[in-house]
């Protein structure tokens, strides 16, 4: 790694990476991740504010 310094903030990033379902989401993963995508799409094309695009999905996924 000495030879390639400026590699070493990916090498931490990597060595700190989790999988996307090991936050204890277990089979929860796919309705949670199905919900942030759509808040995250109405957020960006306007048809509601970042706000309420995530207070609707977190209503959703309870």
């Amino acid at each position: 790694m000495a030879a390639n310094a400026e590699l070493k903030p990916w090498v931490e990033a990597v060595k700190a990476a989790k999988g996307r379902t090991s936050d204890d989401l277990g089979t929860k993963y796919p309705k949670i991740s199905e919900q942030m995508w759509k808040a995250v799409q109405s957020a960006l094309s306007g048809s509601q504010s970042p706000q309420d695009a995530l207070a609707a999905a977190q209503n959703a996924v309870k």
